[in-house]
């Protein structure tokens, strides 16, 4: 269940290409008069007149090449030994005291960035500012300091200071692209994006154009445009981008929503070969051969998984793939999955009626099995809906939990479906940990702007370990904040304390964004 949300996450982490965390208050009344000095120059009148502009033009080519090499050294000690990284630390230091210039506060900024020192990393960016309102770098930073704190807009505007400054940044293209696309502007990202692509700069850099095509591809799937997408990541492949789990992994869940199960468990089977540590993604391999009638090579699939986590998954989680695995030792290894004996009726009957547990969770499991039916017209995706709808009040939480993943998954609606998503993700209406937790991850699905207070609401209110923590991930995955972004897994009393309270602090400070959107009873302690 976690395997999508664990690859966006990747993917949303890589995109930043490097960027500094500054979690810093807004820009100071400094940086906004240089900010609309500059927006003047480039809006009013050509930049080629401008004295001052010449002049920071003049030193760039110099300012590239320090910058290429003092971020080689600071990478170099951030992957050394703490007596390294304290040396290189010292190093900038000394450099942005001594000579003062712009790129020394860049540089000096960029390495308290990265080690921790976020105010004074902040201070560093401002201080080249003031020597050059022109050097773009700095701007860039700033960009990359809204985009952390998910201000978009402000990030977007940051972005914009540098590609007026130098359209060939490439970088801050790319942020800007990324920065639509958080604020679902996707078809403006996309055409940032095509910009890049066709930008010759971006030939002379791989990184920035491979991770402008990712994106690109993931603006398409967001779209539903599955084809699209999986035509822009194949011919990344074929560019040499093949040793990139994020291109399988999205590839695959594209064929998926396609229902071509083999092309995804082709991908799924490149992921293992590139990392067997990614061992999660056999049981999406599982999935996909159960699709394909493949029972014998399923049951290898899930095994292999089981083996591979052991220690690692919740146990709910364990005795549910334990649970199917028994079921497909009943049926035959191999199986027309065209020709298999599948009463739908007498299994959504089974589902909702009968007084065996174990029959009505064999029922909602076989029917979650069932191809997706698209078309509304059609009499089984009105069955179908109305079973795992009637099926989410179950008293029996594993059933309750996998109905109402299959609503997200076939009957999304952005209405209906929130409002008891949401009502799910928290006490009373969410009896059972395990519903609570299903509901809290496919609130992923829906508009931040309304998902977040509801997290915020079920963070203060949850007594359960194993629900908190899924909270916290879907937060963070969907406003990037990225607060203590790994828990620890055994989770105490006080680590849980101080983490609702970073998330309250968070919040109050981005309240604006979601206010309109509170639930009637939202409330902060």
């Amino acid at each position: 269940m976690s395997v999508v949300r664990k690859c966006t996450l990747g993917l949303l982490v890589l995109l930043s290409l490097g960027g500094l965390l500054l979690a810093q208050p807004g820009d100071d009344p400094l940086i906004k008069e240089f900010e609309r000095y500059v927006a003047a120059v480039g809006g009013r009148r050509n930049l080629q007149e401008d004295a001052d502009f010449q002049r920071s033009r003049a030193g760039w080519d110099e300012a590239r090449r320090e910058i290429a090499e003092g971020i080689a050294t600071q990478d170099q000690a951030l992957a050394g030994s703490p007596s390294e990284l304290e040396k290189a630390s010292t190093l900038f230091a000394s450099r942005a005291k001594s000579r003062g210039r712009p790129v020394d506060h860049y540089l000096h900024g960029r390495i308290l960035g990265l080690t921790g020192h976020l105010e004074d990393a902040y201070a560093a960016f401002t201080e080249a500012l003031k020597q050059d309102r022109f050097f773009y770098w700095a701007w860039d930073g700033l960009g990359v300091y809204h985009s952390n704190k998910g201000n978009w807009n402000e990030a977007v505007t940051k972005f914009d200071r540098v590609l007026q400054l130098n359209r060939n940044y490439l970088k801050s293209a790319f942020g800007r692209a990324q920065c639509l696309f958080q604020l679902g502007e996707t078809s403006g990202a996309a055409m940032q994006l095509r910009e890049i692509l066709d930008n010759p700069a971006a030939r002379e850099d791989r990184q920035v154009l491979d991770q402008a095509r990712l994106l690109l591809a993931e603006s398409y799937r967001s779209n539903k445009d599955y084809d699209a997408a999986i035509r822009e990541l194949t011919a990344l492949e074929k560019d040499g981008l093949r040793d990139d789990v994020r291109l399988y992994a999205m590839r695959a869940w594209c064929s998926k929503q396609l229902e071509r199960w083999s092309e995804s468990i082709r991908d799924y089977d490149r992921i293992l070969a590139l990392d067997a540590g990614e061992f999660r993604y056999l049981v999406l391999k599982g999935d996909c051969l159960v699709k394909l009638g493949r029972n014998a090579e399923a049951i290898k699939s899930y095994e292999g998984y089981l083996a591979e986590a052991k220690g690692t998954i919740d146990s709910k989680e364990e005795q549910s793939i334990r649970d199917l695995v028994e079921q497909l030792r009943s049926r035959p290894a191999v199986e027309n999955p065209k020709q298999q004996a599948l009463n739908l009726q007498d299994l959504c009957n089974n589902a909702l009626n009968s007084p065996h547990l174990d029959k009505r969770r064999e029922a909602i499991f076989m029917l979650a099995r069932h191809p997706q039916v698209r078309d509304p017209a059609e009499p089984v995706f009105n069955l179908l809906r109305q079973t795992f709808s009637k099926a989410i009040l179950d008293d029996d939480p594993m059933i309750a939990a996998k109905a109402l993943e299959q609503m997200n998954e076939r009957f999304w609606d952005p209405v209906r479906l929130f409002n008891v998503t949401r009502m799910l993700a928290r006490r009373p209406y969410g009896k059972d940990p395990l519903v609570r937790n299903m509901a809290c991850y496919q609130l992923q699905n829906y508009d931040p702007k309304a998902a977040v207070p509801v997290l915020i609401m079920a963070l203060q209110e949850e007594p359960d370990l194993g629900v908190f923590r899924s909270i916290h991930e879907s937060l963070n995955s969907m406003t990037l904040a990225w607060i203590d972004r790994v828990l620890p897994d055994d989770l105490e009393v006080r680590d849980v304390a101080a983490t609702r309270g970073k998330w309250l602090a968070w919040y109050k400070k981005h309240r604006d964004v979601y206010r309109r959107n509170e639930p009637d009873d939202f409330k902060l302690d």
